[in-house]
């Protein structure tokens, strides 16, 4: 089994930490289990605590302005959940319930804050990688708006795609819509779009990407 400094060393935040501060801070963290259907968190909740999953699955979903439940993601062994509950008390922004019996690292943002205080040159180097990770978002941003709405939308459902390419969850085209700021109906000529370009395939609500590349033709 991973050392929660292990696990820690995975997580963008503290990858630049060096060892001896990596294993300070781990001193910090527990481990949980949840049992499979167990909601870890609910969407709206104050966040207090950062996630890493040791084993098994969880499901990350967002409700909808109709009530409906939206799966945005699953999160595996060594996937990250909740890092930014660490600097601020911002609610969840979605739920996550465990699709299997899941075993997580949990590290508090007491007991984070806490470390921070002990360890000044910790803060340092946290601080220049959240520096360094704004810059590259607001890099990420530019160029997502450059991209026309198909490949926007490829790239959404690429994010959705399992290892053979099938999409589950991907929700209905007006929650799509809503996701990407565009309409239903921008949404589905797009979907004919990239079944034209034979980057997706169709068959009722299942969708596999044919092409793991995002063309820009």
């Amino acid at each position: 089994m991973a050392s929660n400094s292990h696990l820690l060393r995975e997580v963008p935040l503290f990858a630049n930490l060096d060892r001896g501060l990596l294993d300070r801070l781990a001193d910090h963290c527990s481990r949980k289990t949840i049992a499979k259907d167990e909601i870890l968190f609910l969407e709206g909740e104050v966040g207090d605590c950062l996630y890493i999953v040791v084993s098994g699955n969880l499901m990350i979903a967002k409700l909808t302005k109709g009530g409906d439940s939206h799966t945005l993601a699953i999160r595996k062994g060594g996937d990250l959940i909740g890092e930014m509950a660490l600097i601020d008390s911002a609610p969840r922004s979605a739920q996550a319930t465990a699709q299997t019996r899941c075993r997580l690292l949990v590290l508090h943002r007491r007991d984070f804050e806490r470390f921070m205080l002990q360890e000044p040159s910790a803060c340092l180097v946290v601080l220049r990688t959240l520096a360094n990770r704004l810059r590259d978002l607001a890099d990420v941003l530019v160029a997502e708006r450059s991209l026309q709405l198909w490949q926007r939308l490829h790239s959404y459902l690429l994010q959705r795609a399992d290892a053979e390419g099938f999409v589950y969850g991907h929700g209905n085209q007006t929650q799509i819509a809503e996701l990407l700021g565009s309409t239903r109906e921008s949404v589905c000529r797009s979907l004919a779009d990239l079944e034209q370009r034979k980057l997706i395939e169709r068959d009722g609500r299942l969708i596999r990407i044919t092409r793991l590349g995002l063309s820009r033709t």
